[in-house]
């Protein structure tokens, strides 16, 4: 007889108000085994007075800040809050269905550290603008093109226990705080957890839907996300494989575009990309110059030290 699935915490961070209303959604999906964490990140107390005026038949936390505190840190509050093994992270834009989520429970066996889902574009996107191709919808945190694909945070569970023992966190310098438009925090974790042993599943089928605002459609928008994308690639020293990992991106997903249109907006956002580099290692010299050294550069280099040194100790 198959052992049941065990129960989850689900948990969505949100900075915007006009998003709180929606997370109703989740609630008719879960047992009442589970848990809710739901993070309000520096929106204005009236919104969340609401969201906690709801009634819901999980078991559900609350958590305010006053001022925002950025992604990266609702998340390792959240991996702290959580009272189950396994969590599941979802943007406030994911559309969750009931059959995705039980197909991410019944692969949450003990076997696996952390699991993505594969994410789709909303319904109402049928094109896209004329600046843009499949080869930079990544940046929307929609899934396109062959596998093989990335667990991203928008959809990921993680074995909370398996965290807790690595020391694993998010790096706040890598998560969107406010407007910045940071990125790389959940890959970076994903990529953490495989260094210090833990299994990684990604599943295919069944997808979910990442029902982003249709602003992010403005060629304004996505040159910031680009550039922001550069910088981050600095902050986790990942600079050439990075920019390699986002040329590849571009010309494999280039979707049915003429082979020179989708070669110039390859260039463009190349452009982007590298400007952002360029940038932010001119901005750490700034630092460095004005302070002490910035001690998050190499931090993933020390958690990856971190897991070897613990397993040595433990043979």
């Amino acid at each position: 007889m198959p052992l049941e699935p065990p129960p989850i915490t689900v948990a969505i961070c949100s900075n915007r108000a006009g998003q709180l209303d929606g997370l109703k959604h989740v609630q008719p999906f879960l047992r009442c085994q589970d848990q809710l964490i739901i993070v309000v990140d520096g929106i204005d107390g009236g919104a969340a007075d609401l969201l906690g005026a709801r009634e819901w038949t999980a078991q559900v936390d609350i958590i305010r800040h006053s001022t925002t505190l950025g992604l990266s840190a609702c998340r390792n509050e959240i991996i702290a809050r959580s009272r189950m093994r396994y969590l599941l992270f979802l943007d406030d834009d994911i559309v969750l269905t009931s059959k995705a989520l039980e197909a991410i429970r019944a692969e949450l066996d003990g076997s696996v550290a952390a699991l993505g889902i594969r994410l789709e574009r909303p319904t109402w996107l049928v094109q896209l603008p004329w600046w843009m191709t499949e080869g930079q919808l990544h940046y929307l945190g929609v899934h396109t093109g062959l596998p093989p694909f990335s667990i991203w945070g928008g959809c990921m569970a993680i074995d909370v226990d398996f965290a807790r023992r690595e020391g694993l966190t998010f790096r706040p310098e890598l998560g969107r705080t406010g407007s910045g438009l940071q990125s790389g925090d959940d890959s970076t974790f994903v990529a953490d957890v495989s260094r210090c042993g833990g299994a990684l599943r990604f599943l295919s089928e069944p997808r979910v839907v990442h029902n982003f605002s249709v602003e992010r459609l403005r060629f304004a928008y996505l040159a910031r996300r680009v550039f922001w994308q550069g910088r981050s690639e600095v902050r986790r020293s990942n600079v050439v494989p990075g920019i390699a990992k986002e040329w590849r991106r571009y010309r494999r997903n280039a979707g049915d575009t003429s082979v020179l249109w989708g070669l110039a907006v390859s260039l463009l956002c190349l452009g982007l990309l590298v400007a952002g580099v360029v940038w932010e290692f001119a901005a750490s010299r700034d630092n460095r110059d004005r302070g002490p050294k910035d001690s998050s550069v190499g931090e993933s280099n020390e958690t990856i030290d971190t897991c070897h040194r613990r397993r040595s100790a433990a043979r």
